[in-house]
């Protein structure tokens, strides 16, 4: 199956905004980041002959690394769409060590952006569209019901298919005290999402 999120990394929001300049500063940190911290989803599946596929994943930070005087952790994931990387809170904006926006909190940003993605001389295959809401909403998962902060992506089909697949809306959720809390996926051939809810979590 080929994931929609493979093609392009929803999750990431570039930054289209005015240029950034992060400096970290500790009375304005939001994410939950400290070695020994960890998360634990339910990830469901619902295939398209009806049934449904359930996982248990679990996140965790395992390590620090210094880069260019800054302290970046080391998430690790059982999760495979959710790749092990290095990130840092610089005053809201959980960031990269080569400055991708991971997500964020300042009200300011709004990670709006349009990116199509070809299909290797076979013309254009989709359209993401993406954006951070302005307005908190309260998600409720297993874990509870948490005050978040949604970033979401449309991909927009532009195949030449006679039924071309219809817009499909991914989210992701997150939490300024607690983290990631929410998590949405689509795959080409499945109009059914790929998701993955907040079922544990202990962080210090």
């Amino acid at each position: 199956m080929l994931c929609l999120a493979c093609l392009y990394l929803f999750s990431s929001c570039s930054d289209n905004d005015a240029e950034l300049v992060f400096q970290t500063k500790e009375s304005e940190k939001f994410f939950p980041l400290s070695e020994s911290n960890y998360w634990i989803y339910e990830r469901t599946r619902t295939n398209v002959d009806g049934t449904v596929d359930t996982f248990m994943d679990t996140s965790s930070i395992v390590g620090v690394e210094e880069i260019d005087d800054e302290l970046y952790y080391q998430f690790e994931s059982t999760n495979p769409l959710l790749f092990n990387y290095l990130v840092r809170d610089s005053s809201g904006y959980l960031i990269t060590p080569n400055g991708t926006v991971v997500f964020s909190f300042d009200e300011n940003y709004t990670g709006e952006q349009v990116n199509v993605v070809g299909g290797g001389g076979a013309g254009d295959v989709a359209r993401f569209e993406s954006i951070m809401e302005e307005e908190y909403i309260d998600v409720e998962v297993p874990a509870g019901i948490f005050n978040c902060r949604s970033y979401q992506t449309t991909v927009i089909d532009l195949t030449s298919n006679p039924m071309p697949m219809e817009d499909r809306t991914s989210y992701t959720q997150y939490n300024k005290e607690v983290g990631l809390v929410f998590y949405s996926v689509y795959y080409f051939s499945n109009p059914n999402p790929e998701t993955m809810e907040l079922v544990e979590y202990s962080i210090e």
